[in-house]
């Protein structure tokens, strides 16, 4: 490697360092009180859409989707999209949804408020948020979830999901895949400061490309063939077969990237011996 090249990728790395010890300064200074904040729910119906899109997009805090909310049944049959949030009460909330041509929209987010003069935006804080949102499990639903500072938990285990893209700025991401999913395009994570997690369960095909930065690729379950990461159910499959297994891109800048298997939870009945 050239010295030039060294130098930019040291300037590179830099650089990246300094952008997440400032967000996490930011981030750490601005943590809002029950007080200060909105605690809300929304709830977008169903109205006989067949397929959804959700979009999510906040400046700092944490999303977690899953098929129901925290400590609550499975959504309704006739409700496309709900949600639990959290946020400063001086910050702006998107919250708008619509069907449309059979596909239910819906968009999500928390944002600071735009200060008049442009150059004081680096200087305005961010807003900690946190987002629960459930989704239909009986329809197909493509994810979108944009996060500058914060984590993300996706469980799909409940969820038909046609594709999701995650990105982050400096966070964590947590996938847990399902086995309904049906093919509708690559699916992404990309995080620049933090660690990518991504469970697949046993029976569920994956196929995965991997670009890790400055951090290490853990496979646990899954075979790399030069190209991708693969796991036994994925490789399972026939040629025809496997082509129709959407593809999962991970990019991660200067975290590891954790891939796992979950195993199928087996329950053993004892059965009672003959009375004495």
């Amino acid at each position: 490697m050239s010295f030039l090249a060294r130098l930019f990728a040291g300037c590179l790395v830099l650089g990246t360092l300094l952008v997440f010890l400032a967000g996490v300064a930011g981030f750490s200074l601005y943590r809002f009180s029950e007080s200060g904040s909105v605690r809300d729910t929304w709830s977008l119906p169903l109205d006989g859409a067949s397929a959804l899109v959700a979009s999510v997009d906040i400046d700092s805090g944490d999303v977690s989707i899953a098929d129901s909310l925290p400590a609550a049944a499975p959504v309704g049959a006739e409700t496309a999209v709900e949600a639990e949030y959290l946020t400063s009460e001086d910050a702006p909330t998107a919250l708008a949804g619509y069907t449309t041509n059979g596909t239910g929209y819906a968009t999500l987010g928390s944002a600071p408020a735009e200060p008049p003069i442009a150059v004081l935006r680096w200087l305005r804080s961010p807003v900690q948020a946190t987002w629960d949102i459930g989704v239909n499990p009986s329809v197909p639903v493509e994810l979108t979830v944009d996060v500058a500072i914060g984590d993300v938990r996706l469980d799909l285990t409940g969820l038909t999901a046609s594709r999701f893209e995650v990105t982050i700025g400096a966070g964590e991401a947590s996938v847990l895949l399902g086995t309904a999913g049906r093919p509708g395009g690559v699916s992404r994570i990309q995080v620049g400061v933090g660690d990518v997690e991504l469970i697949a369960p046993a029976d569920g095909p994956a196929r995965i490309r991997v670009t890790a930065g400055l951090g290490n690729v853990f496979p646990d379950g899954f075979a790399f063939d030069g190209r991708q990461y693969t796991n036994a159910a994925f490789d399972a499959l026939t040629p025809m077969e496997q082509a129709r297994v959407p593809e999962i891109v991970v990019e991660a800048g200067t975290g590891d990237v954790i891939l796992a298997t979950l195993q199928p939870v087996v329950t053993t009945v004892e059965q009672a011996g003959p009375a004495g």
